[in-house]
């Protein structure tokens, strides 16, 4: 009986024995686990980061419309670019630049649409629009001098038919100032800027709110207000609220212009910001 009990006391200590030294691998299971997914997620960030950086440069570089679509599409994955609404063929995303590298140059708003179909290998539509500096910036209008850059039109038919339509609507003399290089070298900045803002990338300053256009590489205007970038400054969505439409229009709480700010810069940004939170300007630039 002793020896029985000596033995089932043995069998216990080594069943315990074990069960710690599973337990202790499992442990180290987990934690190797762990530290490779990790790995693998850094991994994968420096991948995709290192994808995106190529699909911006490629803008730049060599511009197709596949290209356009490619990065449109990387920013509006992650709301980096004003959403405009969302319809049964996808969610379009608006962002708007100048075709030009002076304050008068046109406006272009560049129209993404998500693509879906039950294959998963649409890539979306893209819309170019020539924007009137006065012309309010709803929904309804976005697409009132707009082309559509289908797979067999070339970036230089697409401008050209941009161009066409600006003398349509009167905005002959301005379509001579078109720039497609500048129009696209400022689509490059906006979305590389919107994107590592919305990421959280520490070399950039903008807040991430979803940007709606770039006034100038140092100036945004985003879902939250306008952003001077160098300056440090914001002026929020709700300084542009009216007191009273029936008062001439004017703004509410406008902050007065900053010393960080040059003055040119600073009255075509607010103006920038009237159209996109009012629809209403008594100026022109």
């Amino acid at each position: 009986m002793a020896q029985q009990a000596t033995d089932a006391a043995r069998l216990a200590t080594e069943a315990a024995n074990i069960a710690t030294q599973e337990a202790q691998t499992a442990r180290a299971d987990l934690s190797t686990r762990i530290t490779e997914i990790d790995k693998q997620v850094a991994e994968r960030r420096s991948q995709k980061a290192t994808e995106q950086a190529e699909t911006f440069d490629s803008i730049g570089e060599e511009v197709s419309r596949e290209s356009i679509l490619k990065a449109l599409a990387a920013a509006a994955e992650i709301e980096a670019i004003q959403r405009l609404d969302q319809g049964m063929g996808g969610a379009t995303h608006s962002l708007i630049v100048r075709a030009g590298e002076t304050f008068g140059a046109p406006l272009v708003r560049v129209l993404y649409t998500s693509g879906w179909n039950v294959f998963g290998n649409n890539p979306g539509s893209l819309d170019l629009a020539f924007v009137p500096k006065d012309m309010e910036l709803r929904r309804s209008y976005a697409r009132a001098y707009a082309i559509t850059w289908d797979h067999e039109t070339s970036p230089v038919e697409a401008v050209q038919r941009l161009q066409k339509v600006m003398v349509r609507a009167g905005y002959g003399w301005l379509s001579k100032q078109f720039s497609a290089a500048a129009l696209f070298r400022n689509l490059q900045v906006a979305l590389r800027e919107a994107v590592a803002a919305r990421e959280g990338d520490s070399l950039t300053i903008l807040s991430g709110d979803p940007v709606g256009e770039m006034v100038s590489p140092d100036c945004f205007v985003t879902t939250g207000g306008v952003e001077f970038v160098e300056a440090w400054v914001k002026v929020g969505a709700q300084k542009f609220e009216y007191v009273d439409p029936s008062e001439g229009r004017i703004l509410s709480d406008l902050p007065e212009p900053s010393e960080d700010v040059g003055a040119v810069l600073w009255d075509v940004a607010i103006q920038r910001g009237q159209m996109h939170f009012n629809g209403q300007t008594d100026t022109t630039f």
